[in-house]
């Protein structure tokens, strides 16, 4: 998200081994950081793998329940093979009461 050349950008499995502050790569067009690599980004929305097809077209806002919260994007232990899993529009899911350093969140006001 704001370069076609990934290390400009992202920090990830091939170019780190540990995540980095906020900014130490080049910023998208929007002037956003790290909208690309070093942490996947929890989200508040509940994970369910059929929610799109039955979903509104305009802001979806998720299922209200749920046993899974969704992730988007990569982070630092995304490999370059996988850049497809990079992009912020990568969605997957895990359990709410995993932690690790290769998660985390944004605030939007």
């Amino acid at each position: 998200s704001g370069s076609n050349t990934i290390d400009d950008v992202a920090w990830y499995d091939d170019n780190s081994s540990k995540t980095h502050p906020v900014g130490t790569k080049q910023a998208n067009e929007l002037g956003l950081y790290d909208m690309t690599g070093n942490v996947a980004e929890w989200c508040s929305d509940w994970f369910d793998n059929s929610y799109y097809s039955s979903s509104p077209s305009n802001n979806p806002i998720g299922p209200v329940e749920g046993v899974y919260r969704v992730v988007r994007g990569g982070s630092i232990g995304t490999p370059e093979w996988a850049l497809s899993v990079l992009r912020v529009t990568h969605r997957t899911y895990t359990n709410p009461y995993i932690r690790n350093d290769n998660l985390g969140f944004r605030l939007v006001l």
